[in-house]
């Protein structure tokens, strides 16, 4: 049962209110007894006084049966017990005729013979008694003292009484409490118990459609909100995998196919021209490399993705990641040698240089295909201010038409796809462009280029 939230919440609710309405009302019991024994005290000392005054003119051996009768009187007078003591602090008087000739020891009526006007409390299991002592005097001397005693049990009994309702209420508020957060409660759990359901379902591999985020701008409110995102995130990566796995497999049964093709086509002619056969063999050899190009697409791709993981930036020349990268396409392409690229301006940048040379030798790659070898021009241009760094490489190429910017750099997306197999191209290159990019924390767009009539692609770095 304390498993639930919302059982621990009521629990939390109820002792919180109960603590803090106990500790309230102990402090104020506290200045209630403070405030009530003061009270009674100089209630005692006034009592005391007005004795003193009235015994003050009959402190003599000779009016000592007076002295009992005012004391007499003055106990049924002030509800308290009044005794007269002598200099020696031996009963002269006592109200109840109990303790004349008795010695009174007590520290109240020493201080009092001495010419202190003091009070004592007895607590309840002494007796719950209340002394008051003040001195008599005569002619500006002491002749004795006034003892009065009092029973205080009243006012423990209105303290009790006082912590029992104390007790009764703090319950009852805490009860109130618990009610008021077990309804109010509900609005926090409620929203939480949808966002669980929905999680067993995701994690089931069941997209929940039906989830809304509560409408709320609270804690719970962003939780759901943030849920909602995740969902639609993960379900957008799951239609990418799914769309990436479908594209894999199309990209690897067409070169499959041909090799099929042409190797069957040797088996079935054994005997059949050199000439012929070469051409079966330099296919068989052009598809092996479109696989092996593939193959390490999807490597490096799938590398790319998890890049901000020990990314390690260092200042490096730009134009020479560029220029090794145009002899790693040379290498790789030879006939590209004919295509003349030139680079204008250098800086040095914070980057992981393999890297962003993987993403700049794909988009030369990408543009050497799509020049021709005869008027073929490509431009780099490095461009750096204070608050980024810019490169650009643009050809006169045919451009990319604005219909398909928004999604040239999607894995496996062609924008010619005729075009795009015969060159060799796996689809990919741009992608991981893009990956290399955003793990720099920077943009990479396509537009045309007013230079050179073709296609100008740009990646912006930040400082």
């Amino acid at each position: 049962m304390l498993r639930s939230l919302r059982t621990r919440l009521v629990l939390a609710y109820f002792a919180a209110i109960f603590v803090a309405i106990i500790l309230a009302g102990s402090f104020v019991l506290l200045r209630m007894q403070q405030n009530l024994e003061a009270e009674k005290a100089s209630s005692l000392l006034m009592s005391a006084n007005i004795a003193a005054d009235e015994a003050s003119g009959i402190f003599h051996p000779s009016e000592r049966s007076m002295l009992r009768q005012v004391s007499r009187d003055m106990t049924t007078g002030v509800g308290a017990r009044v005794l007269y003591l002598d200099r020696s602090g031996r009963v002269l008087a006592d109200g109840f005729g109990e303790m004349q000739d008795r010695v009174i020891a007590d520290e109240v009526a020493q201080r009092a013979l001495a010419g202190d006007s003091t009070t004592r409390m007895l607590p309840r299991h002494q007796g719950a008694l209340m002394y008051a002592a003040v001195p008599v005097f005569s002619s500006e001397s002491i002749i004795g003292a006034t003892f009065v005693s009092a029973n205080v049990d009243s006012v423990y009994e209105e303290i009790l009484h006082t912590r029992r309702l104390l007790i009764y209420g703090a319950g009852t508020g805490a009860i109130a409490a618990a009610i008021v957060a077990y309804v109010l409660t509900s609005n926090l759990t409620a929203p939480l118990r949808n966002l669980a359901r929905a999680a067993h379902r995701l994690a089931a591999g069941r997209w929940d459609r039906s989830f809304r985020a509560p409408q709320s701008s609270d804690e719970v409110g962003d939780l759901g909100r943030a849920f909602e995102h995740l969902v639609r995130s993960l379900e957008h990566e799951d239609r990418i995998r799914r769309m990436f796995v479908d594209n894999a497999s199309h990209e690897i049964r067409s070169p499959l196919a041909s090799l099929r093709a042409l190797t069957q086509g040797l088996l079935e002619d054994p005997d059949a021209d050199p000439s012929l056969r070469r051409e079966f063999l330099e296919g068989i050899d052009h598809e092996i490399d479109r696989l092996d190009q593939l193959a390490d697409g999807l490597t490096m791709l799938s590398a790319s993705q998890t890049l901000r993981a020990g990314f390690i930036r260092r200042p490096t020349s730009i134009a020479q990641i560029v220029r090794d990268a145009i002899n790693r396409v040379h290498k790789r392409f030879p006939e590209s040698a004919n295509v003349p690229i030139h680079i204008h301006d250098d800086a040095r940048w914070p980057v992981e240089p393999e890297w962003l040379g993987t993403a700049i030798e794909n988009l030369l790659q990408n543009a050497i295909k799509h020049v021709t070898r005869e008027d073929g021009r490509i431009e780099v241009r490095i461009d750096s201010t204070g608050n980024g760094m810019r490169v650009t490489v643009e050809d006169n190429g045919p451009g990319v038409p604005p219909a398909h910017r928004a999604r040239v750099f999607e894995r496996f997306y062609r924008v010619d796809k005729a075009r795009e197999r015969q060159s060799g191209g796996s689809g990919i290159g741009l992608s991981i462009v893009e990956q290399v990019v955003k793990a720099h924390g920077g943009e990479v767009s396509v537009d045309d280029s007013t230079l050179l009539g073709g296609a100008r692609f740009t990646i912006v770095l930040p400082p």
